[in-house]
């Protein structure tokens, strides 16, 4: 295991990750410290702001590691939590619905190529996009899907299928 910490700029790094930590709380127990630099198959030492150097102890190395391991796991909870918020985020489907009806805008052009069959499929297509939000506003968000094709989803189940 490899750990970095420079405690001026707050930063912790472990096996390569990093992150920069502003719990002043955490960095205050270091005041006397620049750096560590960690090495537990190799050397390792301690850096002090006197410009001396020492041996970290066991116990410097397991907090820095699992501070470094509490705030991996905080921000990578977070990132979920903020993930799922936004799968289940109504301004979601509202923009992969406009997405779709752009994508689309060409189909109910005066000089579109497309036979009339084919433009009223597309026409219908767009007011069933538009009308996700209404349609289905008993479901959860999340339970809607876009495919890379334009098909919409509810519950894995197709509800509108793109021409």
């Amino acid at each position: 295991m490899k750990i970095t910490a420079v405690i001026n700029d707050k930063i912790l790094i472990k096996d390569g990750e990093g992150f920069t930590i502003n719990d002043n709380s955490f960095w205050s127990n270091y005041s006397t410290i620049h750096a560590f630099q960690i090495d537990t198959e190799n050397t390792s030492e301690v850096e002090l702001k006197d410009g001396t150097h020492r041996q970290p102890t066991q116990d410097e190395i397991d907090t820095l590691s699992n501070k470094f391991d509490t705030v991996k796991t905080e921000i990578e909870t977070q990132r979920v939590d903020d993930e799922n918020a936004w799968l289940n985020n109504w301004q979601r489907i509202r923009d992969e619905r406009d997405f779709w009806l752009s994508k689309t805008d060409w189909t109910i052009l005066p000089d579109s190529p497309l036979s009339d069959t084919q433009k009223n499929n597309y026409e219908t297509y767009r007011t069933n996009l538009r009308d996700i939000p209404s349609t289905y506003s008993s479901e959860q968000p999340r339970d809607i899907e876009f495919s890379s094709e334009g098909n919409v989803s509810l519950n894995s189940i197709t509800v509108i299928t793109k021409p």
